[in-house]
């Protein structure tokens, strides 16, 4: 595998998100502001502090993705790079950068609801966790880790593709890489055998 696979962040999509991040902020600081309104509009009621405590973990969850989401808007880098050395990732807020094809053990899709993601296995995994500097990233990366077994997933949301496209490429280079891989190890072994003899 010789080419660059580029593909850029998609300012639409991000600002999309931005834009939503905002409105759940909207919304949890109206959860705040009037705790009672809203305890008595569900269904099933609730108490005002359960409600008040709806919103500060909605300010606060949505405040970080508005952040992220708003840094991104401004971000120059790729959003996505596969090449020899393996995976780039720069497209969410647990990237990490690259993901090199020797670490890579097993790639699967995972969905969450309606959102689908591309879990890649590592055979190190604290060693990319320790990578992330930044403590929520970090924290991210290892809620991945205990639900899905790895730290690092990959989602087509910011990204200039849909999820079936880069389904798609990752499994076909993941494919051809292992194949230069197992090649590889063949002539390491009869080199070996040669060398010996």
């Amino acid at each position: 595998m010789n080419e660059e696979i580029i593909i850029p962040l998609n300012r639409n999509k991000i600002f999309l998100i931005f834009l939503g991040a905002l409105i759940f902020v909207g919304c949890g600081i109206w959860f705040l502001m009037e705790p009672e309104k809203f305890a008595n509009g569900f269904r099933l009621p609730r108490s005002s502090e359960f409600m008040q405590i709806l919103g500060i973990v909605g300010v606060a969850f949505f405040g970080i993705c508005s952040i992220f989401a708003f840094k991104k808007l401004f971000d120059k880098k790729a959003g996505l790079i596969i090449n020899k050395q393996g995976i780039t990732d720069n497209s969410g807020g647990t990237s990490i950068g690259l993901v090199k094809w020797n670490d890579i053990i097993g790639i699967r899709m995972e969905q969450v609801h309606s959102q689908k993601f591309m879990m890649l296995e590592v055979s190190n995994p604290e060693y990319y966790i320790d990578l992330k500097k930044n403590r929520i990233g970090k924290m991210a990366m290892r809620a991945n880790y205990d639900k899905f077994g790895s730290p690092i997933s990959i989602s087509a949301n910011s990204l200039k593709i849909n999820f079936a496209k880069l389904q798609a490429l990752i499994e076909e280079q993941y494919k051809i890489n292992n194949e230069i891989k197992i090649k590889s190890g063949a002539e390491i072994e009869i080199g070996k055998e040669i060398f010996t003899n």
